[in-house]
């Protein structure tokens, strides 16, 4: 699993997030999952899932997509699966599934950075119940999730 940065929000989205324009661009977390992964596991585009770990689970929509590369990782395959990390707990658009919530919690020893590029997590199909994401409609009127 891995995290990223998207073009349309900045930083943590704290201010993006709240921006008409690009709230609609993107309005709710995903998870990217490869095509051949979501295929084996039964899930398309705009199915929710749980993704977890040891320590914490999140609901998000699923992305397929071809654009995360399987690796190869001695001699077995493994998919990587990625979420964009620019939503929060408040704001116009909130969830509590928060990427960074089940990352790993290892600094460097060096600049104190976390790791929040590289850990285990496991990805499962769920029901739409399970998914908290919210637009505040009151505070951005016309911007519709999907």
């Amino acid at each position: 699993m891995t995290t990223n940065r998207m073009t349309e929000h900045f930083h943590t989205g704290q201010l993006t997030r709240n921006v008409p324009l690009l709230a609609e661009l993107v309005p709710e977390p995903f998870v990217e999952i490869p095509k051949p992964l979501a295929d084996k596991l039964g899930i398309k585009s705009g199915d929710i899932v749980e993704v977890g770990n040891k320590r914490n689970v999140i609901y998000l929509r699923a992305m397929v997509t071809h654009r995360v590369p399987k690796l190869s990782i001695n001699g077995k395959e493994t998919y990587v699966i990625n979420i964009p990390w620019h939503w929060g707990w408040a704001g116009a658009h909130s969830t509590y599934a928060v990427a960074n919530t089940i990352t790993d919690v290892y600094m460097d020893i060096v600049t104190t950075m976390q790791e929040t590029k590289a850990f285990l997590a496991y990805v499962r199909k769920a029901s739409r119940e399970k998914y908290d994401y919210r637009a505040n409609e009151e505070n951005l009127p016309g911007i519709r999730p999907w």
